[in-house]
């Protein structure tokens, strides 16, 4: 991308829970977004998704959609700016979470505290947790190297991404991780018993 270049998006829409995004991830038609503050927990929303893709205030009005950052004339009801998407649930989440995926049953997430802890990833049986999630909750935990940032699980493969690799943080970071990491979830996940 060159310097001055305008980043072209689809859609903007302010989310009313979230002030702004650490984690993001997708299931079933459904946006999830995370974040966490340095001075408290985390927290996570769920957003609606339609069969286009496109976030949705309610059923009947759809969220303004961009291009470039030009508003298209294409049918699409805008959104005032003083509205915000309304979510279909939110939770607590730990500290520090960085990343969110996926699999089966489970919700899975990453934590990271820079160079001076280990990595966390965190298994979540959706069936058990109620409106927060706590280490205790935990189906299963594994310590991973210092900043582990998104994760994304496909089939039965956990892969994840380290900040750690990037330039600014190479000097400090006391394990460097500059590939993606590939995990078997069964594996992992035999380990907890």
């Amino acid at each position: 991308m060159q310097a001055g270049q305008v980043v072209s998006y689809h859609q903007q829409i302010s989310l009313k829970e979230v002030s702004h995004a650490s984690a993001v991830t997708y299931t079933s038609g459904v946006l999830v977004v995370g974040y966490f503050t340095l001075d408290e927990y985390g927290r996570m929303a769920t957003y609606r998704l339609d069969n286009q893709g496109e976030l949705t205030i309610d059923s009947h009005e759809k969220v303004s959609s961009f291009d470039q950052g030009n508003q298209k004339k294409s049918g699409v009801t805008p959104v005032p700016s003083s509205e915000f998407a309304r979510s279909l649930g939110s939770w607590k989440t730990l500290d520090m979470i960085q990343g969110m995926t996926f699999y089966k049953d489970y919700l899975v997430m990453s934590q990271s505290w820079g160079p001076d802890r280990p990595g966390k990833i965190y298994f979540f049986n959706l069936d058990k947790v109620d409106n927060f999630f706590s280490i205790k909750d935990a189906a299963f935990e594994m310590d991973t190297p210092p900043y582990i940032e998104q994760i994304t699980a496909d089939k039965d493969q956990l892969f994840a991404v380290f900040e750690g690799g990037a330039w600014p943080y190479r000097t400090r970071n006391p394990v460097l991780v500059d590939h993606v990491i590939q995990l078997d979830i069964p594996q992992l996940l035999s380990k907890k018993e």
